[in-house]
């Protein structure tokens, strides 16, 4: 006597609730991981888009703008509207200047942003941490805002470039 053996193979989709598989526009290789896959890149994307970001200095943390279209990076405080902003890191970037600083300046690889923070603006350079670990360095003013150096060189670099003309 023969016996057969029928095995069911069986899968579920997974739909969103009060819409079909055709309405979530999903292809039959859209498995629950694949769909984690794309909301985990999603929510990535937005991270790296953010606006605001938070730097660690010793126990202290705060919580800086970022505006990567006018590159700039400066602490929260400033406020969003960084054009009327009265803030001493924002009224800065208006005089800091890369022909304030020479090639003596730079010697031994210093940074330039750093450079430019103490030198040309009279301010003190710290240096912050990002939850990655990342160190970046960032120019304190007396009113307690800060700039990040990379700011400073972008806006040293414009305002040099202004000069020339």
């Amino acid at each position: 006597m023969k016996k057969t053996l029928t095995f069911v193979i069986s899968f579920a989709v997974l739909c969103l609730p009060g819409k079909s598989w055709a309405q979530q526009n999903r292809t039959p290789d859209s498995t629950p991981s694949t769909l984690a896959n794309t909301q985990l890149k999603a929510k990535l994307r937005e991270q790296i888009n953010s606006h605001y970001k938070i730097y660690f200095f010793g126990e202290k943390s705060h919580t800086f703008t970022i505006d990567k279209k006018k590159h700039i990076t400066v602490t929260k405080q400033c406020g969003d509207q960084l054009e009327t902003s009265k803030c001493q890191a924002v009224q800065k970037l208006k005089q800091v200047n890369m022909n304030d600083i020479t090639t003596e300046d730079l010697d031994g690889g210093k940074n330039p942003g750093a450079v430019l923070c103490k030198k040309s603006l009279n301010a003190q350079v710290i240096f912050g941490k990002d939850r990655d670990g990342n160190v970046t360095t960032f120019c304190s003013f007396q009113d307690g805002t800060m700039v990040s150096s990379d700011t400073l060189i972008v806006w040293g670099n414009k305002n040099a470039q202004k000069d020339k003309r």
